[in-house]
């Protein structure tokens, strides 16, 4: 799941990257569900619709898509955060 900027090689294409080409999933996508009193879940290729309880309502509104700090390690930007 790293960027290619992080690897020995930046020329070889990331793990992602290949399955997409080859046409093994759909987009060069993952996600992850965490569960909060059940088994997490990562997808590749895109997500699981069925984790997402307002996706039938609201489809591609429900998910929050967040710009990265840069494109090398998973870093957003926030203005707080809350516990509990």
């Amino acid at each position: 799941m790293a960027f290619p900027i992080l690897s020995q090689d930046p020329s070889s294409p990331t793990v992602l990257q290949s399955l997409h080409s080859q046409n093994q999933i759909p987009k060069s996508l993952f996600a992850f569900y965490l569960g909060d009193n059940s088994d997490g879940e990562l997808t590749l290729g895109g997500y699981d619709e069925s984790r997402m309880l307002d996706f039938p309502s609201k489809g591609e509104d429900a998910i929050n898509w967040v710009d990265l700090l840069s494109p090398a390690y998973w870093l957003t930007p926030m203005d707080s955060i809350k516990f509990g």
